[in-house]
């Protein structure tokens, strides 16, 4: 009867442990959704980031060339002035 009892525990213990593995496996397959979401959102701010960068040096480029323009035009006419 002993030996019927232990079986009996034992086999609980087992469905216990298989439930709670059920479970943590649902739990990891939902993390690991959550962890590509977030990989997706990185990647997409991450690329938004690279094309503000280039938007930024292109903008801080033509800031230089109008400046050097500027400066251009600033020394002819000085220069007509002094003339």
């Amino acid at each position: 009867m002993e030996d019927g009892r232990h079986f009996e525990e034992l086999l609980t213990l087992y469905k216990a442990l298989e439930e709670k593995d059920a479970e943590k496996s649902v739990h990891i397959a939902g993390l690991q959704a959550l962890l590509q979401t977030a990989k997706d959102e990185i990647k997409v701010l991450t690329d938004k980031v690279t094309a503000l960068e280039a938007s930024l040096q292109f903008t801080q480029q033509e800031q230089d060339d109008i400046k050097d323009r500027v400066a251009t035009c600033e020394k002819t006419k000085s220069g007509r002035r002094q003339s």
